[in-house]
């Protein structure tokens, strides 16, 4: 269950059978789990997004190493060529 259908039937004081909850303690424990799990979810979330950001940025520093590496393979490039030419 989703927080926002669980806090519409907070609201509207519907605990569907399947939940198990029937007094007040009962439900305030279930909604205090829900928001737990909720935080997890979210720190796990954030601490996967940090990763891949991480690796996104491994990837593009590679990128530019092989983009500064492609200019000077050319710049060598350029040079031989020259010196052929002017042989």
């Amino acid at each position: 269950m989703d927080l926002h259908e669980l806090a519409t039937n907070a609201e509207l004081n519907h605990w569907p059978p399947h939940l198990g909850v029937r007094t007040d303690a009962e439900k305030i424990a279930y909604l205090a789990e829900a928001l737990r799990q909720s935080e997890e979810q979210q720190v796990n979330d954030g601490e996967i997004r940090a990763e891949i950001q991480n690796e996104i940025d491994k990837l593009r520093d590679v990128a530019q190493d092989l983009e500064e590496r492609l200019d000077s393979l050319r710049d060598d490039l350029d040079a031989l060529e020259e010196k052929l030419d002017v042989e």
